[in-house]
């Protein structure tokens, strides 16, 4: 649910997600604090959040989760190549529902 809401600019406020982040950490659940500090960093613009999402996700093989926290922190820090990248791992994935949002997101006026 945590990915879905990120995914959908619709996290829970960040008091709730430090607690998830906190309870998940402190019983092993490396997924659910991972997605909670993704919430976390898209809500907040904190690329230091991110970080540690993706390498909870890389840690865990969550390849998808990481490849979106890594697009959502290069969008943070204007990393173009860090995008491109990201969304070429999401397109070999064939997740196509997640880079349409990318795109939306990222489209440049005019």
């Amino acid at each position: 649910m945590l990915s879905l809401l990120t995914d959908r600019q619709a996290a829970p406020e960040p008091a709730a997600l430090h607690r998830i982040a906190e309870f998940a950490h402190s019983s092993g659940m490396r997924i659910l604090e991972a997605q909670a500090l993704r919430g976390l960093g898209v809500a907040g613009g904190d690329a230091t959040a991110l970080s540690q999402a993706i390498e909870l996700f890389q840690q865990s093989d969550a390849v998808p989760y990481a490849a979106r926290a890594r697009i959502e922190r290069a969008r943070i820090t204007a990393d173009e190549d860090d995008v491109a990248a990201g969304m070429r791992v999401l397109e070999t994935l064939g997740d196509f529902d997640y880079l349409s949002r990318v795109e939306h997101y990222t489209r440049r006026p005019g």
